[in-house]
């Protein structure tokens, strides 16, 4: 038998697309699975579809909150409660490809910190891949810019629950907290050119989500602060340049450092109004 994957699942007030996200995992190739669904206060019909959806599949396990405490609250509540070998996050509007879960076990090494994959984005009838087809490894220095692993990755349930797990007083890019968190503590990570994770975002348009009500700028800046230590000396000086960029604090020396370590995009798209917009004292953040 196959060691056991745990999927945590939150979600609030999402019935209907809670039970397709679910059904994902049902399907998967292989049946050794727990699926934690993690309840942060819905006052929908959530509760009944999970208990319905349990009745038939012993392997569904509900953990719910009377209140809305937040989503790394909730989730942190069915990691530390997971028993799988493995571990990994859905979305409850969000779905799995039928082999997502055996891909990833059949790709797993022990040197990777984590593995993810491609994700196929689908939006008003259109679909299109989020990275490129091939499989790219990579490390701690890489995350320091982008989110290079999506919303979801696969690690070892004892890694997620040794660094803690989410962030719960982190206000924004919870996730690229997390992984950055994971790949600082136990090396590269793989990502591969499948898309075995498909996103759904007609479900959130016209919906604003409450963490990206707090400023980018003022949520790159906290990741930053956090993670400093993570990065290399060269690294952690571009990022704080990067920092800079964003709060429009962005000067003709830090454009000049960035082209030497080889970022040409930023400075020579952007400088013009980045230096305008300061002249003009339109900082967000001072820095």
């Amino acid at each position: 038998m196959s060691e056991l994957v745990s999927v945590y699942i939150t979600t609030k007030n999402r019935g209907p697309l809670l039970k397709r996200a679910i059904q994902s995992v049902q399907r998967q190739g292989i049946d050794n699975i727990e699926i934690i669904i993690s309840d942060d206060g819905s006052v929908d019909e959530t509760p009944q579809i999970v208990a319905t959806l349990a009745q038939a599949d012993r392997r569904i396990k509900l953990i719910r909150s009377e209140y809305s405490r937040g989503a790394c609250v909730a989730r942190n509540a069915a990691i530390f409660q997971a028993n799988g070998d493995f571990i990994t996050g859905l979305d409850d509007d969000d779905e799995f490809t039928d082999d997502r879960i055996e891909v990833f076990l059949n790709e797993w090494r022990e040197n990777y910190s984590f593995i993810c994959s491609n994700i196929r984005n689908i939006c008003d009838g259109k679909t299109w891949a989020e990275y490129g087809a091939g499989d790219e490894v990579f490390g701690v220095n890489d995350l320091y810019k982008i989110n290079n692993a999506g919303s979801q990755v696969f690690t070892r349930t004892s890694r997620l629950k040794g660094i803690g797990g989410f962030g719960e007083t982190v206000r924004r890019l919870q996730d690229w907290d997390t992984w950055l968190r994971l790949s600082s503590e136990w090396g590269e990570f793989l990502r591969l050119g499948l898309e075995t994770y498909i996103m759904h975002h007609e479900i959130t348009l016209g919906m604003e989500r409450v963490s990206r009500k707090y400023p980018y700028e003022y949520a790159y800046q906290e990741l930053i602060d956090r993670n400093a230590d993570a990065f290399n000396d060269e690294v952690a000086a571009a990022a704080r340049r990067r920092v800079k960029y964003l709060n429009f604090d962005y000067r003709i020396v830090d454009a000049y450092r960035d082209v030497l370590f080889g970022e040409y995009g930023q400075p020579i798209k952007y400088i013009p109004k980045r230096l305008i917009r300061r002249k003009h004292g339109h900082t967000v953040g001072g820095v």
